[in-house]
């Protein structure tokens, strides 16, 4: 679920609105959706949620790259969680 809350700095009035997903712990990106051009990366760009990228043995370093500047944004810069694994 995605709300729209008002985003408050200390001690003052809304200054504007922010879109949160609400129903999950800990949202990420993994292989199967890290897609630049794909539905979930685009969901991802919307919300103010703290975001995982699952960084594993087949995303290439370009790609990673290329992800992180298409989810970076000013307002959200310390949003970002990379994951690492490998598989076994």
């Amino acid at each position: 679920m995605t709300r729209e809350v008002d985003i408050i700095e200390s001690g003052s009035s809304p200054k504007e609105k922010g879109f949160y997903n609400t129903s999950a712990h800990f949202l990420w990106i993994g292989d199967r959706t890290r897609q630049l051009d794909g539905a979930h990366v685009e969901y991802f760009r919307g919300i103010r949620n703290p975001i995982g990228i699952k960084v594993g043995p087949s995303l290439e370093n370009a790609e990673l790259i290329r992800l992180l500047q298409s989810m970076y944004n000013s307002r959200h810069t310390s949003r970002r969680t990379q994951l690492s694994y490998t598989s076994s």
